[in-house]
C-alpha cells in the first residue's frame, strides 16, 4: 500500500466502478462523496442516489450512465472516470481528455463531482455525453462537494 509520501505531487487517473477497480473504490469511500444528493455505486453496479428524490440510474441497450470526479486527498490528485457499463467509462475517459480545458475554466482549481448519460451508439465518442444535473465543486480542504453556482 502507497503511503502519503508516496502518492504526495502526483495525478491518477482510475477506470472503471468501485465494483471493478480498487483505487476507484478507495476514492468512492472517500469523506463527502458518500452524501445524499450525490449519485453512488450500489452493490449492483447501478448508480443511486437519496435526495432530492430518490433515483436509481440504471444502464439498458441504448444509454448508460457515468460519474466523473477531481479528487484531491494526501497531497495527489485522482481522477475517477467510471461508468455502469463499458460504454460510460470510456466517454468519461474522453470527456475528461478532450473537455479538460473547459471543465477547468468553469470549476478552476477546485475538485468537481460531474454525473453524465451516455448514449451507447455513439460511445466513446464525447457526442454520446451529455452533463445530467449540476455539477458538485469542493476546495481540497473542504469536506463536502456543493452545487457550483453559476452567474
Amino acid at each position: 500500500l502507497a503511503g502519503k509520501k508516496d502518492v504526495a505531487g502526483k495525478t491518477y487517473i482510475c477506470l472503471g466502478s468501485p465494483g471493478t477497480n480498487d483505487v476507484a473504490r478507495d476514492i468512492w469511500k472517500a469523506e463527502g462523496l458518500s452524501v445524499p444528493n450525490l449519485f453512488r455505486f450500489d452493490e449492483h453496479g447501478n448508480l443511486v442516489r437519496d435526495k432530492p428524490n430518490p433515483e436509481m440510474l440504471t444502464t439498458d441497450q441504448e444509454w448508460d450512465y457515468a460519474v466523473l470526479i477531481k479528487l484531491s486527498r494526501d497531497g495527489a490528485i485522482y481522477f475517477s472516470c467510471a461508468g455502469i457499463d463499458e460504454e460510460g467509462t470510456t466517454t468519461a475517459v474522453n470527456s475528461l481528455l478532450q473537455g479538460w480545458e473547459t471543465l477547468q475554466n468553469m470549476v478552476g482549481p477546485r475538485d468537481f463531482y460531474v454525473t453524465l448519460k451516455v448514449e451507447k451508439s455513439k460511445a466513446p465518442n464525447t457526442t454520446a455525453a451529455s452533463q445530467l444535473g449540476e455539477i458538485f465543486v469542493k476546495n481540497a480542504d473542504q469536506q463536502y462537494f456543493n452545487r457550483l453556482e453559476t452567474k
